[in-house]
């Protein structure tokens, strides 16, 4: 099963994270930190227009990130 958990930072900006499974309280702590502390919305779903990059886009970043 897929989910997308939203993360939201103090400046308002959303982050979307896809996941296989609930996250662990560790993991999504790593989040927290990863993205600058942004934390996890309550609600399911977000609304509002979004951009961002395409799932399929390779970045040197992305494919550092996964090494």
């Amino acid at each position: 099963m897929t989910m997308v958990i939203f993360f939201r930072n103090s400046q308002g900006y959303t982050l979307a994270v896809q996941a296989g499974a609930p996250l662990s309280d560790a993991d999504s702590q790593r989040l927290v930190w990863l993205f600058e502390g942004a934390v996890p919305c309550a609600e399911p779903a977000v609304e509002g227009w979004f951009v961002g990059p395409r799932r399929e886009m390779i970045t040197p970043w992305s494919s550092a990130a996964v090494e």
